[in-house]
């Protein structure tokens, strides 16, 4: 028996995968961009760098097991609504009312179906924000963890203190990248984000070489593949 690989073919499956999950983002701005570091925000919206192969199977991932376990053919399309000038595109609403969101990840878990190295806290500043957009105490998330594989769905509950003090920071992301949005400038490179978000950054070798934008017109903002959370 005889295995060779197949570039061309394997080319043009990227090529499928990569134009079935273009999703253009109109609304400004997007919780997802707010959560994450604002300089990489920027550029994602406005000056993108093509996505790896490897985001793109990531992607895959995370779509696919979107379209199993929370769609059908009677779904209703994802609506994304704002509150005070910020748009959230929940993924679903159980039941009983409660807005579930879906993760995949290749943390492992504990027994107790947490992440073993604790909950991220982006994804805690989300579900808060989600709950507050909802009016809820309360938001739940569904983990497939890839390995092994395991699905862990499970609900947080929280006071409306802690609630209103994320939706404050979260307010206040929002201010200050419209601001670098409407004066059309780059938010300063290192000072808007956690440090590991620099680890695995595609866009920071732009940030260490101050790299600018020959224009930087919102106009001329391009699609980018993500993965809407």
């Amino acid at each position: 028996m005889l295995f060779t690989r197949n570039p061309q073919l394997e080319h043009e499956l990227y090529e499928r995968l990569r134009l079935k999950y273009r999703k253009p983002r109109p609304d400004i701005p997007h919780l997802s961009e707010l959560i994450y570091c604002l300089t990489r925000s920027y550029f994602q919206r406005f000056h993108p760098l093509p996505n790896t192969d490897k985001e793109l199977l990531y992607f895959s991932v995370g779509f696919g097991l979107e379209s199993v376990l929370l769609r059908d053919a009677s779904s209703p399309e994802l609506i994304t609504l704002p509150l005070d000038g910020v748009y959230m595109t929940p993924d679903y609403i159980d039941l009983q009312g409660v807005g579930v969101d879906l993760k995949s990840t290749r943390m492992y878990s504990l027994p107790s179906g947490e992440p073993k190295s604790g909950w991220p806290e982006t994804w805690i500043r989300q579900f808060k924000a989600y709950a507050k957009l909802m009016g809820s105490s309360e938001y739940s998330v569904a983990i497939v963890y890839l390995l092994p594989p395991d699905l862990v769905v499970g609900t947080f509950k929280w006071t409306q203190e802690e609630i209103d003090t994320n939706w404050t920071y979260i307010k206040t992301r929002a201010a200050v990248y419209k601001a670098f949005i409407d004066k059309k400038t780059l938010p300063t490179p290192f000072s808007w984000n956690e440090r590991w978000e620099c680890k695995s950054c595609s866009y920071k070798l732009r940030c260490d070489t101050g790299w600018q934008p020959a224009s930087n017109n919102p106009k001329e903002a391009y699609d980018y593949i993500d993965y809407i959370g």
